[in-house]
């Protein structure tokens, strides 16, 4: 057996020679015994026996705490030294009347309580040592160094490592090793290589333990690797982590040995510890890291982080608060922050504050913030309460800028309305037909353009005919065929009927076409609305119509006053020297060519404000006085019907920049219309109003009124009432038409309203008001 030392010292107290011949009794340990008072014995496995004869020396009392009283003959087992130099006795056997049997089986037993205690001793000091070298250590290669010095140097073997074990649970990388006598193992290596026995070892979790490499039969067939490591004796103790091997810490000797049970407890020990360490060291440095990107993260991002205690915020902790609104730490501080908020924000969001700080609920809220150069942005703040146990030790959150969000989404939503809009403006869907099956599939555009929802996203060829007019069905069933028989592309249009018996035109467009032979082949096409279109190809023709009329009528209104004239003619040619058939002649041509010039003038009138050819004489002009001089123009005809004139006017001055000639038409035409469809009797308004920097103009009778379908035109050229009427009243009426383009001309406005027909008309003219 190897030497081993313990810290104990064994006392021997009683006669000199009786303990010689007790001393004999032990010839492995003692050789040679003095007289002297004190003596020490050779080693015993390091143990010194100490001999007193009963004359105890008074030196080595004095280092005795306690004195146990003496006997004939006793044995004491001493503690090491404290630091005042004396010695505590552990134990005290009264040897009186022992035999020397009895006296060795004393001796053994006390040493092997020593060694025990010395052993947990030491052990107890290392893990203490190896505790205290990690609390300073994070990175992973010093704390397996560290660990393999202390742990070698103390089991006193050559070679100490520890390992990192790949995810193969067999290649290894030392990352700690210590060295006595022996190479440096360096590079990467295999627990394979030291035999199945010990890579099975590893990876159930259990101690790999050699005495002698030499002559054990689990090393046999790996024996030169071990020669090769100067390995006879070895322990190796994997650590595993949820199941897994993932590293392995080893000592080995260069001779052979018979390791302990203490001392494979101890490299367990020390490994799970020294893994432990690691771990907790790459928590520290990833949380260090963590931390400094954190910090980083904050002091770089757009977003705003900030820290909360309680209802108050941190001073000193929120530096991207501060760099974003500008905010000192002394101003944001406790509730301070509130007043970077856009002031219609903050109840909201201090409402969201005081819910989520009650119930725990992470904080959602959305508010202005105000920023350092004074814009508010839009930002989106999100916070959650940070726990240690179940007490809550702060809020952390950010307030994310959603300001360029929120315009992309709303330009996105504008754009996707507008297109949605158009789509949905257009009717435009597609379809495909399928021959086989006798259906058509399509878009839920087609559904909404059909009125008619399918399923499964397919119509039946039966259900799409039902939406068809019966009028078109024939023409477009004969097309359609005749387009697939001759592969040649479709198009048609037709009239689809909705539930509600609405009819709609839709144009069609479709082609043939086949992705492979074995599905044969389909039509692809396109649908949509021009019911539109329809209408103004109709509102064309109309017009089309309507100039016709126009011109049949301007004709008629030209020739009337040629007959007139004609025989006005006449009589000046026989009249010789009767002044009063000339002068009744002269007055008949008269009235009649200034009848004809104003027909003549009005089309010129609305010719050249089309073209944009009139040239207005603007000045400052009272609207008041405008009303006036229109009422002088048509008071003659008004007061002939016997038509009531009533005007309402403000009390201040409505002044406009305009020309009052031209402004006095527009009154004018619109109280020759009043007056024209007026029947005798009725009653003609004209209200002038004042309407912030506008002036209204309203002139409003009891007359024939008009229909819904003439209000929407009545301001076209060529637009025409109840022709009896217009024609028992002589003109083109063309009044309205120039009325509105002169108006226009004005920078106003002109519009038109009535019941019906028989409930009179009302026409308002809007104009800006004069400047100053």
């Amino acid at each position: 057996m190897t030497a081993e030392t313990t810290d104990t010292d064994i006392l021997i107290l009683g006669h000199a020679p009786k303990a010689r011949e007790w001393l004999r009794a032990l010839p492995c340990f003692v050789r040679a015994v003095t007289d002297a008072c004190l003596a020490a014995a050779q080693p015993w496995h390091g143990v010194r026996l100490l001999l007193c004869a009963p004359a105890v020396d008074p030196g080595l009392l004095a280092r005795l705490r306690v004195l146990p009283a003496m006997q004939d003959c006793a044995m004491v087992a001493l503690s090491p030294a404290c630091d005042d130099g004396r010695v505590e006795f552990d134990d005290v056997i009264d040897l009186a009347g022992s035999t020397a049997e009895a006296f060795v089986a004393r001796i053994q037993a006390t040493l092997n309580g020593a060694r025990v205690r010395t052993r947990r001793n030491a052990r107890y000091r290392l893990l203490q040592q190896v505790d205290d070298m990690f609390r300073h250590l994070d990175d992973p290669r010093d704390i397996a160094q560290a660990a393999a010095g202390l742990l070698g140097r103390h089991l006193r073997v050559n070679r100490c490592a520890f390992a990192d074990v790949a995810a193969d649970e067999d290649t290894y990388q030392l990352t700690g090793d210590y060295n006595a006598g022996v190479p440096v193992i360096a590079g990467r290596s295999r627990f394979a290589d030291f035999g199945a026995a010990c890579l099975a070892a590893m990876r159930q979790g259990v101690p790999f333990v050699v005495e002698d490499a030499e002559t054990d039969p689990r090393t046999a067939a790996t024996l030169e690797r071990y020669r090769q490591g100067g390995i006879y004796a070895a322990i190796c103790v994997p650590v595993l982590k949820e199941g897994r091997f993932v590293s392995a810490m080893a000592v080995h000797t260069v001779t052979p040995r018979r390791w302990r049970t203490d001392e494979v407890s101890l490299l367990v020990a020390v490994a799970d510890r020294c893994r432990e360490s690691m771990e907790r060291g790459r928590i520290a440095r990833t949380l260090q890291s963590k931390e400094a990107r954190y910090r980083t993260l904050v002091e770089t991002m757009s977003a705003v982080v900030w820290h909360m205690e309680g209802d108050r915020m941190r001073a000193g902790e929120n530096p991207s608060w501060s760099a974003f609104t500008g905010q000192l730490p002394e101003e944001y501080e406790g509730a301070g922050w509130m007043d970077a908020l856009h002031p219609h924000d903050r109840p909201a969001a201090a409402a969201a504050w005081q819910s989520a700080s009650t119930h725990g609920h992470p904080y959602v809220a959305s508010y202005r913030l105000r920023r350092h150069d004074g814009e508010y942005r839009h930002m989106l703040s999100r916070g959650a309460v940070v726990r240690s146990g179940d007490a809550a030790v702060e809020w952390v959150g950010n307030c994310l800028d959603v300001t360029d969000i929120r315009h992309a989404q709303e330009a996105l939503r504008v754009a996707n309305t507008r297109l949605q809009f158009t789509l949905d403006s257009a009717q435009i869907a597609d379809w495909i037909y399928d021959p086989v099956r006798h259906s058509i599939s399509g878009s839920a555009r087609l559904a909404r353009l059909l009125e008619c929802d399918a399923p499964d996203g397919a119509w039946e060829l039966a259900k799409v005919r039902e939406r068809i007019h019966p009028d078109d069905l024939p023409r477009l069933g004969e097309s359609f065929r005749a387009a697939v028989a001759a592969n040649r592309p479709w198009r048609d249009e037709c009239r689809l009927v909705g539930p509600d018996g609405k009819e709609r035109w839709v144009a069609a467009h479709g082609s043939r076409y086949s992705d492979d032979q074995a599905s044969g082949w389909r039509l692809l096409g396109i649908v949509y609305d021009i019911t539109a279109h329809k209408r103004s190809e109709q509102a064309l023709r109309e017009a089309d119509a309507r100039k016709d009329e126009f011109l049949a009528m301007l004709a008629h209104e030209l020739r009337n006053p040629l007959a007139p004239i004609g025989a006005a003619a006449q009589v000046l040619a026989v009249a010789g020297a009767d002044a009063a058939k000339v002068s009744m002649a002269s007055a008949v041509i008269g009235r009649q060519v200034r009848h004809m010039a104003g027909l003549v003038d009005d089309l010129l009138d609305v010719s050249r404000v089309k073209r944009g050819l009139v040239r207005l004489e603007k000045r400052r002009c009272d609207m008041a006085a405008v009303i006036a001089a229109a009422l002088e123009q048509v008071r003659p005809l008004a007061d002939r019907r016997g038509h009531r004139l009533a005007v309402a006017l403000p009390d201040a001055q409505a002044w406009v920049d305009g020309d009052e000639k031209r402004l006095v038409q527009v009154v004018a035409n619109l109280l020759n219309n009043a007056v024209k469809y007026t029947p005798d009797g009725g009653s003609i308004d004209v209200v002038l109003a004042l309407g912030g920097s506008t002036t209204v103009v309203t002139v409003r009778d009891n007359g024939v009124g008009m229909s819904a379908d003439f209000l929407e035109r009545a301001f076209d050229v060529f637009a025409q009432a109840d022709q009896s009427i217009a024609r028992s009243q002589g003109g083109l009426g063309l009044g309205l038409a120039l009325a509105r383009s002169l108006v226009s001309a004005h920078g106003g406005a002109i519009e038109g309203a009535s019941g019906g027909p028989g409930k009179g008309a009302t026409f308002t003219v809007t104009l800006p008001l004069a400047a100053g």
